[in-house]
């Protein structure tokens, strides 16, 4: 099975894909992989039972919501915009975004519900102008969140003015 999906995972690979998809396809490979696994360990036979019962004791769970970006703000804006990524399932430490542009590892949540960064794609021209004369109407980046609570399912977007 596990070799099904690194095949398929190539032949996805090889197809004209965006980068976002192309990671997204990385990750649900990763999380079967990490089912297969589990799965497979579950097949093993049990320890066996101690004949003495083991003193209990409290335990805390710390249960973490799978991360979610419910919201940019602003939604748009010229470059060097300062965003504010609203969510849940954030951590204090340890989140990393995937923008459309770069990578920005272990950022801050100090309520575990918004990061804030601030958006400057790398390369663009000083006169963003030309861009629009050039044909295009506008530049969407989409951004991705991943922590030790787990990774989003859809991104939140913001709109760079031309």
């Amino acid at each position: 099975m596990k070799r099904q999906l690194a095949i398929s995972l190539i032949f996805f690979s090889a197809v004209a894909i965006s980068p976002d998809l192309l990671w997204r396809l990385k990750s649900l490979l990763a999380q079967l992989t990490q089912i297969l696994a589990a799965q497979q360990a579950r097949q093993k036979p049990p320890p066996p039972i101690s004949s003495s019962p083991k003193p209990m004791s409290r335990v805390t769970l710390d249960i973490g919501f799978v991360p979610e970006i419910l919201s940019i703000t602003p939604a748009h804006g010229p470059l060097g915009t300062t965003i504010t990524i609203r969510g849940r399932g954030f951590t204090k430490n340890g989140n990393t975004i995937y923008a459309s542009y770069g990578t920005f590892p272990d950022l801050p949540s100090p309520d575990n519900e918004t990061i804030i960064l601030q958006v400057i794609p790398p390369g663009l021209p000083s006169n963003l102008g030309s861009l629009k004369t050039a044909g295009f109407p506008e530049l969407r980046y989409r951004f991705y969140l991943r922590n030790a609570n787990g990774e989003t399912a859809a991104p939140g977007e913001f709109v760079l003015d031309l």
